[in-house]
């Protein structure tokens, strides 16, 4: 082991107006005795990768340089709670999404990390420890631009951007990110 741990994730971070959206929306919910998630830690987490040291964080970075993000629009309109107690706000299905999802996770591999194995289900945690969260009947859904996407630190409750990867102005050609995807 090299160094402290730190423990890490890929997700993208809402900028100030979808925060306030996603804040507004949050207050829409009855969470019971639930934890609302605070604002500043509303995000969507595209990898969890748990805690690593200084040289695997290193090799993690290295990894990720170059990734390119085209702009997208993100739907969030469907409300669940999972396991019975986190309230959740999912997006729609995004087929550009789910090829960053993908990209990312070829990158994790080549540092030598193995990515989640679990099924990705794209959503921003509104509340936990909340198993009578009941969602609002009716509201409009949330569209979120999405320019780039992050690796961050989660410490101490909070998050540190580490890195932004992504913000290609050119336009989205989904055939050709699909055959980059497939080599």
């Amino acid at each position: 082991m090299n160094g402290p741990l730190r423990r890490l994730f890929i997700g993208l971070m809402p900028d100030e107006a979808v925060r306030a959206a996603l804040t507004a929306h949050q207050q829409l919910w009855q969470f019971g005795r639930g934890r609302p998630t605070s604002a500043a830690r509303l995000h969507l987490t595209l990898h969890f990768i748990g805690e690593i040291d200084a040289t695997r964080e290193a090799a993690l970075r290295q990894a990720l340089t170059g990734v390119e993000v085209v702009p997208f629009e993100l739907v969030l309109r469907t409300t669940e709670v999972w396991s019975a107690r986190t309230a959740v706000l999912c997006a729609d299905p995004q087929p550009i999404l789910t090829d960053l999802h993908a990209l990312l996770a070829a990158r994790l591999l080549q540092a030598g990390l193995a990515p989640r194995r679990d099924a990705f289900a794209p959503h921003v945690t509104l509340a936990r420890d909340a198993p009578n969260a009941l969602p609002p009947d009716r509201f409009p859904p949330i569209a979120w631009p999405i320019r780039d996407c992050a690796l961050i630190w989660s410490h101490g409750g909070r998050y540190d951007i580490v890195e932004h990867y992504g913000n290609d102005p050119r336009p989205f050609n989904l055939a050709a990110a699909r055959r980059t995807l497939r080599r």
